[in-house]
């Protein structure tokens, strides 16, 4: 996946490619470098030569696109907080109106 974004965001497609182990090429700016880290390859958004030059080194070489694809899945699930599972709201032992006719 390509990420050339001029302007600043969180960065959730290439942390949402990344999780799912495709090979980023995104943005070296703001909180897109910060979200990716090192699971990404990070380029000038500016310039057009970086830019294909991050796509061919990510998708071209076989070598390291493996490199990148597993450092792309352990970076972006360390970046996702983990919740524990939460109880339901509402059980049927909580529901008032159980057992009304």
């Amino acid at each position: 996946m390509t990420f050339p974004r001029l302007y600043e965001g969180f960065g959730l497609p290439p942390l949402e490619a990344m999780a799912c182990g495709c090979p980023v090429a995104a943005s070296n700016i703001g909180a897109i470098a910060e979200v990716c880290g090192d699971g990404a390859l990070l380029f000038d958004p500016g310039d057009i030569d970086a830019i294909v030059d991050a796509i061919d080194r990510v998708v071209g070489n076989e070598t390291r696109r493996s490199v990148y694809l597993g450092e792309d899945r352990q970076h972006a699930h360390q970046a996702v907080p983990r919740s524990p599972p939460r109880e339901p709201a509402l059980t049927a032992q909580s529901w008032p109106f159980t057992g009304v006719a």
